[in-house]
């Protein structure tokens, strides 16, 4: 597979787009890329977090980064009903 990529640094780049089928492009465009045998494992994430895909493009190492993203807005009403059910289980042992 190739991967493709905005360079971030010297050793460092984001990827863009995975190819599986590389040798259907041109051979300009397959030389835009880095050829990676697999990618890895992703790891888990928390809510309001996701992933990105790193490459270092001078040896072809890939890795995953966990970033902080908003909340989508099921997310957020599962905060809210998470807050408010510990509220009410707050109250019911008060009694």
């Amino acid at each position: 597979m190739l991967v493709f990529y905005r360079t971030a640094s010297k050793d460092k780049a984001r990827v863009t787009t995975i190819h599986y089928q590389p040798d259907k492009l041109t051979k300009e465009r397959q030389a835009e890329g880095i050829a990676v045998d697999r990618l890895p494992d992703r790891p888990e994430v928390e809510r309001g977090e996701g992933l990105a895909l790193y490459v270092n493009p001078e040896t072809g190492e890939v890795w995953y980064e966990i970033e902080e993203r908003a909340l989508t807005p099921e997310e957020e009403l599962l905060a809210r009903l998470e807050t408010l059910e510990e509220r009410v289980n707050k109250l019911e042992s008060e009694k």
